[in-house]
């Protein structure tokens, strides 16, 4: 039983502070789903670097999982290399089923693009065919991503590699990361 009107205080702080934790938490990691244009890329020589198989944080790609995003995003830190998205079609119902769902950050567009993400397709017929469609992009709570996702080595390792080229980036651009 609390008797110190000093004891109350300490209390009703405490049960305040923790309501603002929790508040601050849903504003710093929910993210509103961002309407950007969506092509297909390939490791095929016209549509790569000199490393068509090696993305832009070092990891292999993999259909599926591997996502390029334009750099602006990075620069609104909408999107990170290293996040977890999920990628939607919502006015095209065939490309949902086929290419929607979780995709990794791992690759950078060239700097003519903006708001745009490239996901990497196996087959450079696929890729080509893909055209420029709209897509929505939503940034994922890496507390909330599915156990099968969460416990892939290989995905973990993907977004460790993302989050370490992102910091780079930032020093580049003379920021620091968040």
């Amino acid at each position: 039983m609390l008797r110190s009107p000093r004891l109350y205080i300490i209390v009703a702080s405490l049960v305040l502070l923790a309501l603002l934790a929790t508040a601050l938490a849903r504003v710093l990691f929910t993210f509103e789903p961002i309407r950007v244009g969506a092509t297909a890329y390939n490791a095929h020589f016209s549509q790569t670097d000199s490393t068509p198989r090696i993305t832009a944080t070092g990891t292999t790609v993999r259909q599926g999982r591997t996502l390029a995003t334009s750099t602006d995003l990075w620069r609104a830190t909408l999107v990170r290399p290293g996040d977890v998205v999920r990628v939607s079609f919502p006015d095209l119902p065939e490309y949902e089923g086929r290419y929607g769902g979780l995709y990794i950050v791992e690759d950078a567009m060239n700097r003519r693009f903006r708001r745009t993400i490239d996901l990497y397709l196996n087959s450079y017929r696929e890729a080509t065919t893909f055209g420029r469609v709209d897509a929505l992009i939503e940034r994922l709570d890496p507390r909330t991503l599915p156990e099968e996702f969460r416990n892939d080595p290989v995905n973990l390792e993907a977004m460790r590699k993302g989050q370490e080229h992102y910091r780079r980036f930032l020093r580049a651009l003379g920021r620091s990361a968040p």
